[in-house]
């Protein structure tokens, strides 16, 4: 059982990376509800993956940047989608929205920059970060 469940973190932090040609395909299509769920799971797998590497004993440098890369493809895909999906809702609340993408890809380009990997934060501030996020992008967009 070790053996398998050695890859189960791995796995959900692909999944996200591999959700988000369909997020593209869902949106273009116009499909906000299949949308909104799909991402819905791709946050749950967020949740879960880190928790279960831990658990597990199978936290890993691989699992890091899976991790690192399924965050940052799921944010950058949100906010081309939800532009497409809820065109009024950007130009209601653009400049809340911008300065939002902006605050998100400053630290992600510096990181970039300074080491050439995606940042890893894995604290309890980026944890909670993300869960208001979440939250508070369902309620703008439900």
């Amino acid at each position: 059982m070790k053996t398998f469940s050695k890859y189960i973190p791995n796995a959900l932090s692909s999944f996200r990376i591999i959700a988000v040609p369909f997020l593209f395909v869902i949106a273009w299509q116009g499909h906000p509800e299949l949308f909104l769920a799909v991402l819905a799971l791709s946050f749950v797998s967020d949740a879960v993956d880190g928790i279960l590497a831990r658990r597990l004993k199978v936290a890993s440098e691989t699992g890091t940047r899976l991790d690192s890369w399924g965050d940052f493809l799921t944010y950058v895909t949100l906010a081309i989608c939800a532009w497409r999906l809820w065109p009024e809702v950007f130009l209601r609340e653009g400049l809340y929205v911008v300065t939002g993408i902006v605050l998100y890809l400053i630290p992600v380009a510096a990181n970039f920059i300074k080491f050439r990997k995606l940042p890893s934060y894995h604290t309890w501030a980026a944890k909670i970060q993300a869960v208001l996020m979440c939250i508070a992008l369902y309620l703008l967009l439900l």
